[in-house]
């Protein structure tokens, strides 16, 4: 006695419960797949960019020399520009406002 279980719509109940987990686990990590080419292509041209920026943005390079290790230790400068930019230049600072308010 062969029965299929079938619903309103003809489709086989019983085979959906005799999956495999190797092909739920496939069908679950599909999206997955689809969804980390898009967060690997807004970490490389939106998230990496932004890091180096910031990173340059902590030193006193020209952006002509090239960067070796050495040349980092001696134009390192930390938060100095970021200080200069929000106390003693009145434009940057004004400008800042302008963008804000």
């Amino acid at each position: 006695m062969n029965t299929v279980d079938k619903n309103n719509s003809g489709f086989d109940v019983t085979q959906t419960l005799n999956t495999s987990p190797i092909k739920v686990l496939q069908r679950k990590a599909i999206p997955y797949a689809f969804m980390s080419i898009g967060l690997i292509w807004y970490l490389i041209f939106l998230v990496y960019p932004m890091l180096q920026s910031f990173i340059i943005s902590l030193t006193t390079w020209d952006g002509i020399q090239p960067i070796s290790l050495e040349l980092i230790r001696e134009i390192f400068v930390g938060f100095r520009n970021y200080r200069e930019i929000f106390t003693s230049d009145e434009i940057s600072r004004r400008a800042i406002l302008n963008n804000l308010f």
